[in-house]
């Protein structure tokens, strides 16, 4: 848990909480209600044939969410603190990949839509699945489980290593996502299965007069924006067209092969078949009705997609993108017939809801060949939720239509546009996904003029192309999701500047309170560094980095090594993008300076790949932990990591892990990003009429919410101590006129701007740095001596 104070928001919908009239202590808690229900219930007076108003608050359910299963760890550890421990109960809604324990379905490709195949009906089922029907179907019988192998409180790692050793093993997906939510008062969550309508609607997540906490809640804006926007690949349309297709062909020949065998038949057997027959011809017609509508959709495709990139602007890496406003958008829709007040929407949605309710049928014996691939049951899911959004007049304004063709190899290097290395395509949940993932195939694009399934050569060869259907607001999804909660507590130690968040979610928050840092003064060293070693002003801007006379790369590179060859232990290190961390490690291995950097400190660099994380981290912490295995002289390490990235969050970077955060610049988004020029325009045009930012004050708070979060790295509890050093003369521009050296700015956390400094000299902050380095060292050797005299 971070040390410095958290920032909260509340929402609470008052008219929704109900009142108790009388109540019998003010500390009565959810077990006293669950009493009082119990006491009403064998009430045997004389006055139990009349009927009472009961006067019990009714049960409320807890949804905490946060961004990643590990932050989630993280909570529940602080949670197993607690003495609440079998009396509030809780569970952990998690995926499959994080808590699947069939071996076979580990190894497929997808792990989601093999489950899905093993457990549906004709499947060859699941024997964890199947050794909980009857006892582990009721999560009484499953916590008394839990309880006796001494797992009350539990992480999802917890919970599967447990169930995965019972002596005959059960599924902890099911148990956690299916069996515990029964009676949990408490769930933890991942922001998606909450704002996702797709996941939500799969995952038994019920907000209504639900409390909801959304913690590291400076992640909710692109959160909701990513869950209310979709991406459709022209392979992924194509190949469910096609299957579509297949399947209705499929089902016409069995109504014909049962026609033609039921005049051979006996009455018993006739009345079967032809029960079977009828309900064929109902799939037929919800078949037929559904390839309708993808066929409509594959047309509006290549036909907008066709227009679109014919005056598209073609950027440096060869990629083709185009974007158009909703009134082009709901033109198209009207003239394919997709638009959600078209008859034939009606149609199809009645079709989709069929389908998926025969599938749910377990007395089902339809074969698995006559079933969607789940590569179109997604895809039509995906356009069903679109339309649900966009049924609201009011709120089509708030989409846009881009469409995009590119080259793989282009699009794999490409990352997150808010690091400025291209934008993530992938959105929020499994709804966008590389279509490739789903299917199993090598790309999602053809790679030659060959026709694809449904019969069609690509638009362009040898190109992904995407049409992407842009969320501008994270209103639609917010409001979406928690409109009818009792409450929702939105908190972050880095929430600041948090005017953003108040404009673009939609819903007032009536309170907001910060708290006070709990960390004495004297342990932070908070640093505005304007000039290098050399005297050279520090200002990261691209002018500044790309040039080649510039000396901004050097003057860095220098700081850098000071700061190294001053502070012991670890330093994390933060760029803007990956571009530019690269640029910076390449001069320092090409001149002496990284050498004279791992004299000192084991360098390492945040990888692209989260699977290389942990063995990044492995070496960083032993450098720490136990430097004198990597050299004579080593007393640290150095890690070169990204703003947004994996190091900037999720990752408690305690005592010796961070003594000191360097931030190279400020954060800004990619300004030459589509979705970032949209989403300025977007709030430039809408800024007056609904009340929300403009587009440049939003640009700047989405940099300065991604400094704060990388500068919460260092810090994380009351005896930790640090030192923060903002490398960029730009931040200087902040300072108070009346406050000397103080900066004064609205956009830094309070925590670090009541002690921000600013060193327009660089000796003076060398020498500043090395005595807070030397007493706080001392502070901890006095500290160990008294701890040891002690004991």
């Amino acid at each position: 848990m971070l040390a410095f104070s958290k920032l909260y928001l509340f929402f609470v919908l008052s008219s929704r909480l109900p009142v108790k009239q009388e109540r019998k202590s003010p500390e009565l808690g959810i077990e006293n209600m669950k009493k009082e229900v119990t006491d009403e219930k064998n009430d045997t007076s004389s006055e139990k044939t009349e009927q009472k108003e009961c006067l019990c608050l009714p049960r409320v359910r807890i949804y905490y969410g946060t961004r990643t299963h590990k932050q989630i760890g993280q909570v529940v550890k602080e949670f197993s603190r607690l003495p609440y421990g079998g009396i509030i109960t809780h569970t952990i809604l998690a995926s499959r990949e994080q808590s699947c324990i069939n071996v076979a379905a580990r190894e497929s490709r997808d792990i989601s839509a093999y489950c899905k195949e093993l457990i549906s009906a004709g499947g060859m089922g699941c024997r964890y699945k199947d050794a909980m029907k009857g006892r582990f179907e009721r999560a009484q019988h499953l916590r008394h489980v839990l309880e006796q192998t001494n797992t009350v409180v539990f992480d999802i790692e917890d919970l599967v290593d447990t169930l995965s050793s019972m002596a005959v093993p059960i599924c902890p997906y099911f148990s956690s996502t299916r069996v515990l939510t029964q009676d949990a008062d408490i769930i933890f969550c991942p922001f998606t299965y909450l704002v996702d309508p797709i996941i939500r609607s799969s995952s038994d997540v019920h907000l209504k007069n639900s409390v909801v906490i959304l913690d590291e809640a400076h992640n909710i804006e692109d959160t909701c924006r990513e869950a209310a926007s979709f991406t459709f690949y022209e392979k992924e349309i194509s190949d469910s067209l096609g299957n579509l297709r297949s399947k209705e062909n499929a089902t016409l020949k069995l109504i014909e092969q049962y026609s033609s065998e039921v005049e051979l038949m006996d009455d018993n057997e006739k009345d079967a078949v032809n029960a079977s027959i009828e309900g064929h011809t109902l799939n037929l017609e919800r078949f037929t009705a559904l390839t309708l509508l993808m066929d409509d959709i594959f047309k509006w495709f290549r036909d907008s997609a066709s227009k679109l990139l014919s005056n598209a602007r073609n950027d440096s890496m060869g990629k083709l993108s185009k974007t158009v406003n909703h009134g082009y958008l709901e033109v198209d829709l009207r003239r394919f017939h997709l638009h959600p007040e078209d008859p034939r929407y009606r149609t199809a949605e009645d079709a989709y809801k069929g389908i998926l309710a025969s599938y749910k049928e377990m007395e089902d014996n339809r074969s698995l060949e006559n079933k969607l691939s789940s590569a179109a049951l997604i895809c039509l899911e995906k356009w069903f939720y679109f339309i649900e959004y966009f049924r609201d007049e009011k709120k089509r304004s708030m989409y846009k239509l881009n469409v995009s063709s590119e080259k793989v190899s282009q699009y794999n290097e490409r990352g997150s546009f808010l690091q400025g290395e291209g934008r993530r395509d992938g959105q929020a949940g499994p709804k966008n996904v590389n279509y490739s993932q789903m299917t199993g195939e090598e790309s999602d694009m053809w790679l030659s003029s060959t026709q694809g399934v449904a019969g069609h050569s690509p638009i362009r060869s040898g190109y992904r192309t995407s049409l992407n259907l842009w969320c501008m607001s994270p209103e639609l999804a917010f409001i979406s999701a928690f409109s009818e909660c009792r409450s929702i507590v939105l908190a972050s130690g880095t929430l600041c500047p948090v005017d953003t968040l108040k404009t673009e979610l939609g819903l007032k928050f009536h309170s907001q309170m910060e708290g006070e840092q709990v960390i004495p003064s004297e342990q932070i060293f908070a640093s505005v560094l304007p000039v290098g070693p050399s005297g050279h002003r520090l200002c990261a801007t691209y002018r500044n980095v790309n040039e080649e006379d510039s000396p901004f790369i050097s003057e860095l590179a220098l700081t850098i090594r000071t700061i190294s060859q001053t502070v012991p232990k670890g330093i994390l290190c933060f760029f803007p993008s990956y571009r530019m961390l690269t640029l910076v490690f390449e001069y320092m291995e090409n001149s002496s300076i990284l050498r004279q950097i791992q004299q000192r400190k084991v360098v390492v660099k945040e990888p692209r790949r989260s699977s290389e994380l942990p063995t990044v981290m492995e070496v960083y912490e032993d450098a720490i932990s136990n430097p004198l295995r990597h050299g004579k002289h080593v007393d640290g390490a150095l890690m070169f990591a990204v703003f947004r990235g994996k190091i900037s969050e999720g990752i408690d970077f305690t005592d010796d892990l961070a003594r000191v955060v360097i931030s190279v610049g400020i954060p800004f988004p990619n300004a030459m990003d589509d979705l970032v020029k949209e989403k300025k325009m977007y709030n430039d045009e809408f800024c007056k009429t609904r009340g929300i930012l403009d587009g440049d004050q939003w640009y700047v708070s989405q940099a300065y919410r991604a400094l704060n979060q990388a500068l919460g790295r260092c810090l994380r509890h009351k005896n930790d101590w640090g030192a923060l050093v903002l490398v960029d003369e730009r931040l200087t521009a902040q300072a108070s006129q009346s406050g000397g050296r103080v900066v004064s700015s609205a956009r830094v956390s309070t925590w670090i701007r009541n002690q921000l400094l600013v060193f327009p000299q660089f000796k003076v902050f060398e020498t500043a740095l090395a005595d807070f380095v030397s007493r706080m060292q001392l502070k901890d050797e006095e500290n160990k001596f008294d701890i040891s005299n002690i004991l």
